[in-house]
This record gives structure tokens, C-alpha cells and sequence, in this order.
């Protein structure tokens, strides 16, 4: 199969160290050993969630994420308020929708922050609101939402908030339990730099009382079992109620040491760094960027598609001539804009003017050719 310089918004490449980690031989996922290496690193990935709360690692996409964090805290007559201004904003709603009938959701224009201010006047209307969902990083438009103010405004009201930070861990500071998010979930494949296949659910100490409170549904998804076995007698042996992808728990170990070792803050300016690099270079080749740098998210960024090179077309050139994949408008925003992933080793200035550098290019040649 043909490979490509993966600069979509996640999955991104692997470092040589992991994939060389990821080909190693399978070994068992209970024992002492394993045991071991698993609780450390689920330590690491702590730190970076930057939290003392719960961790739990669910082998399925980010989405498993999501409907374990639903499942378990919403139930059948509970009042789930979405917070939606994007594609992924709307799947935390139709997630929502397969447990409860009230579903709630606050509409935001695509380009606009989630409004702190608006989510304090509609839980004063209604004081029924059991938990608030939103997305961190708005994977389809790159836009930044302010969890840190939203989260403010559900402890004041006694409101759960559950954050999906699927695009953004890793790159965008993102500090758990000092912005009292209750639950936050991510996932391997994006700024942790790891395989596609894990999910992590972060839950704060605060959190379980709901939880335990809550009559939720399922079993493979479902939180309190997994806090159950995770402190069962079992769990000294088999740490996982189920099989656990060990190679993926491998790769990640691996990926997780090298986050660490750059150090979060100096990880954090890169990406910063690098994408008003890109946002820069977009715009001196005539790309309108889709959300103002101001709240634009640091690992994602968008821009929309010239009059003479359309977003779509853009995307298949540089696929097709310069073997670089980036990715294209999700939703309503099919067709009319490109994103590019700015996460873990796509974040790199080689990698960024290299991009450039094919855009300017395609630019040239297409309007030349015009």
C-alpha cells in the first residue's frame, strides 16, 4: 500500500523508537511483570493528564472514550447538556442520545468559542443538568473551546463537566485537575504519538459519588466495573477485566517516555510555535484561515479553499504529486476547507516549510496554468 507523509489530523507517524517497540512480540497482558509496566504507565500518562484521579485505558477509538464516560454517568432520565460548535460536538450528542431522551444542546456558530457566559444563563434556567459535555479541540474546524471558564461555571453550579480532549492532549495545556474537570478523555493516536486503538478515560477523585449514584448501562464500557476490578484482588495479576492490546500498551509506553523527557511546557511552545508558522505561511499564499488565530487551536489547523485552488483540490494534488496527506472539510464544511494535523512530530519546522514549500508550488503552477 502506498504511504504518505501523514500530516492529517491524527493519526500521525510514528517515531522509529515506537514502531521498532510495536514490533515486537506479543506478550501476556496479566502477571506480574505486565502488571508492572502497565501501572506505570498508566503513571506517565497521568502526568500528562496531569491528574491524581482515575485513569482507565479502553482498547477501541476515542469514541469508546466517550460512550464509556456517557454510559456511566448519564442515566435514562438524566439531563445531559451538549455544548456543540463542530462535527465532534455533535457526536457527543448522538452518543448521548443512545442513553437518555434529554439530550440537550447549546448551538454555537462553527467559527465562534463556546460561550461561558451562555452555558451560566442556561443552567440558571434549567437546574436539572446532570453533567455538561464539550469538545476541547474541535478536531473538524481547529477551533480552541475555553474549558478552563466552562469548567468554572459547572463547579459553581454543581454540574459535572466532561471534556473531550481527543485533539489536543499532549499538544495544548490541558491541566485536569487544577481546571476541576471532572472527566476528560482522549485517545492514543493524535499528540500522544502512539498507534490508533486506545482510549483513556481520566476520572477526578470528586467524580465518583455521581458515578455510584448513577444507574448506568453496558459492562465493557462501564466506569464503576472498571474501578471495581481495577482495585479487586484480581488486578494484582490481571490488571485489565479484559484482554488489553499489550502492543499497544507497549508502543505507547514508549511514545509517553519521549513526551516526558521534551517536557510538557517546552511540548506545548512547539506546537504553539509551529502552527503560527503554518497559519503564517497559509496566508501569505492567499488562504483564507478558517478560525482567527486568537482561539485557534495549536494542533489543528484549517484554512479555506482559493477561487482558483479549491480545498478539495488542494488536498488531491498534493496527495497525488507530492505524496503529502492532509486532510479535508467533515460536515458542512465538506469541500469548502482543508485541515492540516499540526500534533507530535508534524509539529517540527522541517516538516512544516517542507509543506509550505509544495503549497507554494501547487500555487504557482495552478496559476500559471490559469
Amino acid at each position: 500500500m502506498q504511504t504518505y507523509d501523514l500530516m492529517i489530523p491524527g493519526p500521525v507517524e510514528l517515531a522509529p523508537e515506537v514502531l521498532d517497540t510495536l514490533g515486537s512480540q506479543v506478550i501476556a497482558h496479566y502477571g506480574p511483570e505486565f502488571t508492572r509496566f502497565y501501572r506505570e504507565t498508566i503513571d506517565l500518562l497521568k502526568r500528562i493528564f496531569q491528574t491524581a484521579g482515575d485513569l482507565f485505558p479502553i482498547v477501541g477509538s476515542g469514541s469508546a472514550g466517550l460512550e464509556a464516560a456517557i454510559s456511566s454517568v448519564i442515566g435514562r432520565n438524566d439531563e445531559f447538556l451538549v455544548l456543540s460548535n463542530g462535527y465532534f460536538g455533535e457526536r457527543i450528542a448522538e452518543i448521548g442520545q443512545a442513553y437518555t431522551s434529554k439530550v440537550n444542546k447549546l448551538n454555537f456558530p462553527l467559527t465562534e468559542q463556546v460561550s461561558p457566559k451562555v452555558l451560566q444563563e442556561a443552567m440558571e434556567k434549567n437546574r436539572n443538568v446532570k453533567a455538561v459535555g464539550v469538545v476541547h479541540c474541535e478536531t473538524s474546524t481547529g477551533l480552541l473551546n475555553p474549558v478552563a471558564q466552562l469548567a468554572e461555571v459547572c463547579k459553581e453550579k454543581g454540574v459535572l463537566i466532561m471534556v473531550d480532549a481527543i485533539a489536543s492532549l499532549g499538544g495544548v495545556e490541558l491541566p485536569m485537575d487544577e481546571w476541576e474537570i471532572d472527566i476528560c478523555v482522549a485517545a492514543s493516536q493524535k499528540c500522544l504519538e502512539s498507534p490508533p486503538g486506545l482510549a483513556f478515560v481520566g476520572v477526578s477523585k470528586d467524580t465518583w459519588p455521581v458515578l455510584e449514584a448513577t444507574a448506568s448501562s453496558g459492562w465493557y464500557l462501564n466506569l464503576k466495573r472498571a474501578k471495581e476490578y481495577a482495585t479487586s484482588l484480581a488486578a494484582v495479576r490481571h490488571p485489565t477485566s479484559t484482554t488489553m492490546a499489550t502492543p499497544l500498551v507497549c508502543a505507547l509506553r514508549t511514545a509517553l517516555e519521549g513526551i516526558l523527557a521534551e517536557g510538557l511546557e517546552t511540548r506545548f511552545a512547539r506546537h504553539r510555535h509551529m502552527a503560527e508558522l503554518l497559519r503564517e505561511g497559509l496566508s501569505e499564499h492567499g488562504f483564507e484561515l478558517l478560525i482567527p488565530p486568537a482561539i485557534a487551536s495549536p494542533t489543528v489547523v484549517a484554512a479555506k479553499g482559493r477561487k482558483d485552488l479549491g480545498a478539495d483540490l488542494l488536498v488531491k494534488l498534493l496527495r497525488g504529486d507530492y505524496q503529502i496527506q492532509i486532510g479535508g472539510g467533515i460536515g458542512e464544511l465538506e469541500g469548502k476547507i482543508f485541515r492540516i494535523g499540526n500534533m507530535g512530530p508534524n509539529a517540527q519546522q522541517e516538516r512544516i516549510v517542507h509543506l509550505l514549500e509544495a503549497i507554494k508550488r501547487l500555487v504557482r503552477e495552478h496559476t500559471v496554468s490559469k
